[in-house]
């Protein structure tokens, strides 16, 4: 549908991302707004207005880890912009990512608090989630015939213009 419904789309995937986690701060803590971002993601995966089919749940992934833990969002964003300018595949930076989740979480809380943390239980199920919808992405990516991302602006022929043969 375009640009413009592709950029409303990122935005409502991102807007019920912060809403969720922000209600469930204000209900539970730290632990609300653990279990919101599970569910948002959970719910954007498998919607039940779709037949339980929905997206892969990157950028609401993405977005509940910037509201629950900003310094290990900044990590993985760095991370994953990185990884995309080396290797042109966003799939691979965001299952990378998404599995270093985990671990970062756990490390980082360990860092700052001298324990392990309890939502490291929260950021697996999470990394199983998106790792699973990725599952076709990964076999492409072993197989070698995964799309890459140009950071180029496409060039569109005149038959993709529907302008073939008209002077």
């Amino acid at each position: 549908y375009g640009k413009k419904a592709a950029g409303f789309t990122l935005l409502g995937d991102a807007l019920k991302a912060v809403v969720a986690c922000l209600i469930g701060y204000a209900l539970l803590g730290h632990l609300g707004s653990y279990l919101a971002g599970l569910f948002c993601i959970c719910g954007h995966i498998f919607p039940v207005f779709y037949g339980f089919k929905g997206g892969k749940g990157v950028v609401t992934t993405a977005v509940a880890i910037l509201m629950c833990d900003p310094i290990v969002f900044a990590i993985l964003i760095t991370l994953f912009v990185i990884i995309v300018l080396f290797t042109r595949y966003i799939s691979l930076g965001s299952v990378i990512c998404v599995m270093l989740y985990p671990i970062l979480l756990d490390r980082i809380n360990h860092l700052f608090t001298g324990q392990a943390t309890p939502y490291a239980v929260f950021a697996i199920i999470i990394a199983v989630l998106v790792v699973v919808k990725h599952w076709a992405n990964i076999k492409r990516l072993m197989q070698g015939k995964e799309s890459k991302f140009s950071f180029k602006k496409s060039v569109k022929t005149p038959e993709e213009n529907g302008t073939e043969g008209s002077n």
